[in-house]
């Protein structure tokens, strides 16, 4: 029914449309020689109704009209005036109608037909979106003007109910301001976006978010300070990688993690990363992780001969194995299910894989888990890393790289401790094979970091929880720590078997990081989301060290890494401290394993809240 009352409306605007155009093509007066043209008006609502109807116009719903309906009507209309006059012809001769008024015919029936639809969708539009949870739209600023803020800024006028009402644009280019983008004024350059503000709230409308809207724009000392002044939410746009995923552009996502670093993420020598890895044939354990995963795809990158992805979690193995399938779908690679503490399945990995670099990432990190599992972190982190070098040497691997932790340094719990062993044992290793160490802080992001955390405690309405208010770690971005890795491993020292840091900048207090997060959610700290210390956790310290103070710090040819010169100890005793370890871990005998531990690394004292914690007489009388 509704169809047919659709086409007999265009039909009828249709005979209308005709008679204001002869109008219009007489100016306003039909001379007498012309008075049976407006009689055509009926034939061409009756082809109207055919052709219409021919091409289904009638079944395109009003609500959802778009760019493609007025185009398909166009088409519609532009057929009927063309059948109608093809048949006046022919019978009449087109005497006494002009020619000319046909154009004005079809752009008069276009519009008649078209707008309609649109005030129907508008009206539509609106009475939905105020049976809509009623939440008022944000005010907001949108920081950039390239595609991404076009594509923004379209959806939201499209959108009658859009959760955003913006108030004006910030651009650093001087020859856009003042100018408008899709009626909304340029307002300035991002220096200028407290004075921006001023001119908005002047105009008593208040701001109340920030959007960065390129991948580009990161959150400097202007955006960071005043959002945080005048209590302003920040917000990207998704990525266009995000967009061609399914993500909504209004789906807006929180701010970089990078952004919240308080310094500029280390950049590296690219050239000498893609020397390093191409055409290798190349392993990377743990390869599921957060670390190793990204390590695999800065390698699968620069074209290596090879790829081997090795975890011991067969869902993290099929994630990492799928993205790099879609990514790199060139890159010849193989995915290996094991665990590095399984010695003999290593051994007939590394005999067919024939490798040249290793990049080892396979590790239990999370320290109260460690902690209260110690033998599964010892066995993983200081056996497994022995069996991977050890596989190394065998098998003529050129270069092992070991991701260690800053935790390594005068470790207070298992984690850390295991993490050193590994490294004594990896620099102790005689044979071809170089031993490359990188020690690094946390990264921001990674799986059970204090950055998701603190998101969802926001989005649950808080608390947020720390464990003290003192702490500070070392922060790294998760691309930048994989730079650094393979960066490192591609240096050419004089030292055998080297430990590298990255200059990282000063430690950042974990009760700044919660403040910036939430002031950045456009909340407040105490009266919309508290902050809570919950105290030490098993294992933990205050404050993180890159170095000992027995180690000599020495430049490198990167001015943002150095090489540690770690004290040097006895090979053999360090071997057979090594595989008390190991039988300790098979027995499943934990005291004898964290003792063990505690011999190998002399300086590993357990914090007082540590299942293991001594007084230094007992670890005294161990020794």
């Amino acid at each position: 029914m509704r169809g047919l009352i659709t086409l007999f409306y265009d039909a009828i605007i249709g005979a209308i449309a005709l008679y204001l155009a002869l109008l219009l093509r007489f100016g306003g007066t039909i001379p007498d020689t012309s008075a049976l043209a407006p009689l055509y008006a009926a034939p061409y609502a009756l082809v109207c109704c055919i052709t219409f109807g021919l091409l289904g116009m009638q079944r395109r719903m009003w609500r959802y009209t778009s760019a493609s309906d007025v185009v398909a009507l166009s088409n519609a209309v532009a057929l009927s005036i063309m059948v109608t006059a093809s048949l006046m012809f022919l019978v009449m001769r087109l005497e006494h109608f002009p020619r000319t008024a046909f154009p004005i015919l079809l752009m008069l029936h276009v519009a008649f037909s078209t707008s309609p639809r649109f005030i129907y969708k508008r009206m539509i539009e609106k009475r939905t979106g105020h049976k809509r949870a009623g939440q008022k739209p944000k005010n907001a600023l949108v920081i950039g003007t390239g595609g991404a803020a076009d594509l923004f800024l379209k959806d939201v006028q499209r959108q009658a109910s859009s959760s955003y009402k913006i108030l004006g644009i910030l651009d650093d280019d001087k020859g856009k301001h003042n100018r408008l983008m899709h009626g909304i004024r340029i307002l300035g350059s991002i220096p200028q976006l407290e004075a921006a503000l001023t001119k908005v709230q002047n105009s008593r409308r208040k701001v109340d978010m920030l959007i960065l809207s390129e991948p580009g724009l990161t959150l400097n000392k202007t955006i960071l300070e005043v959002a945080q002044d005048k209590m302003l939410q920040v917000k990207r746009l998704p990525s266009l990688q995000d967009m061609q995923d399914g993500e909504k552009l209004s789906n807006l996502k929180p701010v970089m993690i990078e952004d919240l670093l308080r310094r500029k993420p280390v950049q590296l020598d690219a050239a000498a990363l893609e020397s390093f890895v191409a055409g290798k044939r190349i392993l990377i354990t743990g390869a599921g992780g957060s670390i190793g995963s990204e390590i695999c795809r800065q390698i699968a990158k620069r074209q290596p001969e090879h790829m081997a992805v090795l975890d011991h979690s067969e869902y993290a193995l099929y994630g990492i194995d799928m993205e790099l399938s879609r990514k790199f779908p060139k890159v010849k690679r193989s995915a290996v299910l094991a665990d590095v503490r399984e010695h003999e399945l290593l051994s007939s990995i590394f005999a067919e894989g024939k490798f040249d670099v290793v990049f080892h990432a396979a590790a239990y990190k999370h320290v109260p888990l460690v902690e209260s599992n110690a033998i599964s972190g010892i066995s993983t982190n200081m056996v497994g890393t022995s069996h991977i070098a050890d596989m190394c040497s065998e098998h003529n691997v050129d270069t092992m790289v070991i991701i260690s932790t800053d935790k390594a340094v005068n470790p207070t719990n298992v984690m850390g401790a295991a993490k050193r062993a590994a490294e004594i044992y990896c620099q102790n290793h005689a044979g071809k094979t170089s031993y490359v160490t990188v020690r690094f802080g946390n990264v921001l992001g990674s799986t059970g970091s204090v950055v998701p955390l603190f998101q969802r405690q926001i989005r649950e309405g808080g608390p947020v929880t720390i464990t003290h208010k003192d702490m500070t770690r070392y922060f790294m971005t998760i691309p930048e720590a994989v730079q650094l890795v393979i960066q490192a491993a591609s240096l050419e020292g004089k030292e055998k078997n080297p430990i590298y840091m990255l200059n990282m900048g000063e430690p950042v207090r974990i009760y700044d990081l919660a403040e910036d997060m939430i002031r950045l959610s456009g909340l407040e700290v105490g009266r919309d989301i508290e902050i809570k210390e919950v105290g030490l956790r098993p294992g933990e310290k205050l404050f993180e060290e890159l170095s000992y103070d027995s180690e000599a710090m020495v430049k490198t040819a990167h001015k943002d890494i150095f090489c540690v010169n770690p004290v040097s100890l006895d090979s053999k005793s360090v071997k057979a401290q090594c595989k008390n370890i190991k039988n300790a871990c098979a027995s499943s005998d934990v005291h004898a394993a964290v003792d063990g531990i505690m011999t190998l690394v002399e300086e590993y004292t357990p914090a007082e809240n540590s299942p293991f914690y001594k007084p230094k007489t007992d670890k005294v009388k161990v020794s």
